[in-house]
């Protein structure tokens, strides 16, 4: 028997706040479940898909391209999650604690939000980001590989050494590295000249 799957019927969901792990179809009444392929998943959304309170993604099917954000702020794990190939908005994964079994889209033309992200071992992030992203709970840079470009902000709010940091060569925005000691900084500056003024 093939498990039950939800499943996108139409393209206008928008800013549903009371969605929980069953996805009620009377609160978001797009959504379907079907246990087989007749209806089928649409694979270009024009929108934001608003799925802030979901707290388990068992389940889910996303299109292959979301035209909009994509909020699922209250997901604290990847496991299951199949994102799609290309947001052009904003990604917001911001209760998410290990990079573990997370595959990110390829394009990611908003901001990308792994505000609670406590390692970066395993974590692969696009070569660009056309917008910033917030990876403010790192405490270490161990096996963390960023994007050649960010246009946007880095947070790095919380890494406490600069140990094994590798800057992207090019930053658009602002970088954030406030818990890193002052000596280890001029060092950064030493070895990205193009971020002196960002550092």
């Amino acid at each position: 028997m093939k498990k039950n799957l939800l499943k996108l019927k139409s393209i206008k969901i928008h800013n549903s706040n009371d969605v929980n792990n069953s996805v009620k179809k009377k609160e978001i009444t797009e959504w379907s479940k079907n246990s087989n392929d007749s209806i089928g998943i649409i694979y270009v959304y024009n929108g934001n898909i608003d799925l802030s309170s979901l707290k388990l993604s068992e389940g889910l099917n996303l299109p292959g391209i979301v035209n909009g954000g994509l909020y699922l702020n209250s997901l604290t794990s990847a496991e299951g999650l199949k994102l799609p190939e290309t947001v052009n908005g904003n990604l917001n994964l911001e209760s998410i604690t290990s990079a573990e079994g997370l595959k990110l889209p390829e394009t990611i033309n908003g901001n990308l939000y792994l505000n609670s992200l406590k390692s970066a071992e395993g974590l692969n992030l696009p070569v660009i980001l056309n917008r910033g992203i917030n990876l403010e709970a790192l405490t270490s840079a161990e096996g963390l590989k960023l994007p050649e470009t960010i246009n946007g902000n880095l947070f790095l709010n919380s890494l406490n050494s600069a140990e094994g940091l590798k800057l992207p060569e090019t930053i658009n925005g602002n970088l954030y590295l406030d818990s890193i000691l002052v000596v280890e900084k001029e060092k950064l500056k030493e070895k990205y000249p193009q971020h002196t003024y960002k550092i």
